[in-house]
């Protein structure tokens, strides 16, 4: 975590199998939308210090996340205004990150691993694995079944172009503190499980 404080937040994407540009994609955006390069895959946006990864996890495609710290959503002394403007800076980011490169699925999380397509297959919990909000591309949700799952999980769907944006948490729903804050990390998480038996038949497909 060179030059990165912790606790931090993660904007993590999987993409498709076989995509070698998604890397390349991510840093070039973060130059287009004003980034100041501090360092090999390390930028400056806006005073926030973040830096560009290839997740070492491989299933097919490994995740590819923007890592910063977790600034407002981790500080305790900082305004519910703050932390929900934050929010939407990083709701902004990730719909960006999401139009460009159309991945998977990706979503954003606080020390949180992004799932692979066989940990969210094989019944993740929630604790450990789901990040809120959690993206997943438009196609995919051409399951009506997948598509009514999370939105009776989450409290808010975000749509773009390239597909849909599920939020439970307050300060990305509507800056509003509630409880219960966020998606349940009681249960299994059962939309995971169905996004991850689509993910697999698209990898499926996609090598035929």
């Amino acid at each position: 975590m060179t030059k990165m404080e912790a606790p931090y937040v993660t904007i993590a994407i999987f993409p498709e199998p076989g995509d070698d540009h998604v890397f390349e994609t991510v840093c070039d955006l973060l130059l287009e939308r004003g980034a100041r390069p501090d360092g090999e895959n390390h930028f400056i946006e806006r005073r926030r210090r973040m830096y560009v990864d290839r997740s070492p996890r491989f299933d097919l495609a490994g995740p590819v996340e923007i890592v910063m710290s977790a600034g407002a959503l981790d500080d305790p002394d900082t305004t519910r205004r703050e932390t929900a403007a934050f929010a939407r800076y990083l709701t902004g980011l990730l719909v960006a990150v999401v139009e460009r490169t159309r991945p998977m699925y990706g979503g954003i999380g606080i020390e949180a691993c992004l799932p692979t397509p066989s940990e969210l297959r094989e019944g993740v919990s929630p604790q450990g694995f789901v990040t809120d909000p959690f993206f997943v591309r438009a196609d995919l949700l051409g399951s009506p079944a997948l598509k009514e799952t999370l939105a009776g999980e989450f409290r808010r769907s975000i749509e773009c172009r390239a597909g849909t944006v599920f939020a439970s948490w307050w300060p990305f729903v509507d800056g509003k503190e509630s409880t219960p804050g966020g998606l349940s990390i009681w249960q299994t998480w059962a939309g995971g499980r169905l996004l991850g038996r689509v993910a697999a038949r698209h990898i499926r497909k996609s090598g035929q």
